[in-house]
């Protein structure tokens, strides 16, 4: 079983996107659900099946992933060496132009 974790890029992501979802909905409570159920989704996927997402890019000899949960695309690597980690690097609501 890997280990899901998530880089300062992608926790600033998931914040933003809670701020987005809380000016919408007018509800903290919301936005901070939503966000929690989109981790769950992707953690419980890439714990077991991390090859699963379909190859986004090659960057530098690293090989990142994309999943998708509700609107948002799950960029990640996966690293295998010791520890089995696969870490969530983006993520980005996918009608955004990707830079």
């Amino acid at each position: 079983m890997y280990r899901v974790n998530y880089n300062t890029r992608a926790n600033s992501d998931l914040m933003e996107i809670a701020s987005y979802i809380a000016d919408e909905s007018d509800s903290i409570e919301i936005a901070l659900s939503v966000v929690e159920r989109m981790k769950k989704r992707i953690d419980r996927r890439l714990e077991i099946f991390p090859f699963s997402g379909i190859v986004d890019s090659i960057v530098d000899g690293i090989e990142y992933r994309k999943m998708v949960v509700e609107k948002y695309s799950f960029i990640y690597e996966i690293i295998e060496e010791n520890d089995d980690i696969v870490i969530v690097t983006n993520v980005i609501h996918e009608k955004k132009d990707r830079k």
